[in-house]
């Protein structure tokens, strides 16, 4: 779960925000709150179907399934870090697709899959 709320917080210079403190700086990060985390962790939970969201193969929790984010850690900056750091962003998926995946975003996997994918085997294989 840390990996998913590090680095969304927003900046509150006049420390008027919960959990603005001397000790963070001129930052709050809501997403620490208790209450919130909980929330978080139940909407990632609830997602869980036992298939992989990109491929639709079985997988199994502590096996073969992990949280992969559909807007990739690497692009925050472009897409902003409340889109990526939120569980809206995390689908489960067998851990090798999400090695494929690697920082592309999940429409540009999809693509990949479809298009770039089946030509590179098929040039590979004359």
């Amino acid at each position: 779960m840390h990996s998913v709320i590090r680095e969304n917080f927003k900046f509150d210079r006049k420390r008027n925000r919960n959990g603005a403190t001397k000790a963070r700086g001129t930052c709050y990060v809501e997403q620490f709150a208790p209450s919130v985390r909980r929330s978080w962790i139940d909407q990632i939970v609830s997602k869980w179907t036992g298939k992989c969201h990109y491929t639709g193969l079985q997988i199994e929790i502590g096996a073969t399934a992990g949280l992969d984010h559909m807007i990739p850690v690497s692009r925050a900056t472009v897409f902003g870090p409340s889109n990526v750091y939120h569980p809206d962003n995390l689908v489960w998926c067998h851990k090798s697709i999400n090695l494929l995946k690697g920082d592309r975003t999940a429409d540009e996997f999809a693509y990949w899959l479809r298009n770039d994918l089946p030509a590179a085997i098929a040039a590979a294989n004359p």
